[in-house]
């Protein structure tokens, strides 16, 4: 199993305008449906406006890989150019926790 933690750091302290935007175009919930996502879901920080951390589960490198193929995917970059300053991205994998 694949987690990442995409925190966005916004231009603006516009977390929620941009989680709007992206559940208006449809995107997160193509994402959902994908073969091999198991969790996608946004959360606000509460220290900071101006953050919006994605957790992302998949079941293996494989399904993680076809995601980022998928036109969704690509156009995700419309809306981080938008709103998005700059992405950190942790990878974790649950097996290296067992």
């Amino acid at each position: 199993m694949i987690i990442l933690h995409v925190t966005y750091h916004l231009l603006k302290n516009n977390g929620k305008e941009y989680v709007d935007a992206l559940e208006a175009s449809g995107i997160p919930g193509l994402c959902r449906e994908e073969d091999g996502n198991i969790r996608y879901d946004y959360f606000y920080s509460a220290a900071s406006e101006d953050q919006v951390l994605l957790v992302e589960v998949w079941r293996d490198k494989e399904a993680l890989e076809r995601h980022k193929e998928t036109e969704h995917f690509q156009k995700l970059g419309q809306y981080k150019d938008q709103f998005v300053k700059e992405t950190d991205i942790v990878r974790f994998s649950a097996e290296e926790y067992r």
